[in-house]
């Protein structure tokens, strides 16, 4: 099972992780990390290259949350 956003909830781990969205004209590529920190250097260093992201924060199992955009 998948939501809108693409992640798998049968994952054993699919909560309590950070998410972003990595935007491509052929297909876009949701991208996972175990805490904010290192989340947040994947985010900015795809934004340095000129990427187009979306920010989905924090999956706590039913919400995201922390969803504020890293700058």
């Amino acid at each position: 099972m998948q939501n809108p956003q693409g992640i798998n909830l049968n994952h054993e781990d699919y909560f309590e992780n950070y998410y972003f969205i990595l935007k491509s004209a052929q297909k876009d590529t949701t991208i996972r990390r175990s805490n904010k920190k290192t989340a947040k250097q994947a985010f900015l260093y795809y934004l340095s290259k000129g990427k187009k992201l979306e920010w989905l924060g924090k999956w706590t199992g039913s919400t995201f949350q922390d969803t504020d955009t890293p700058t």
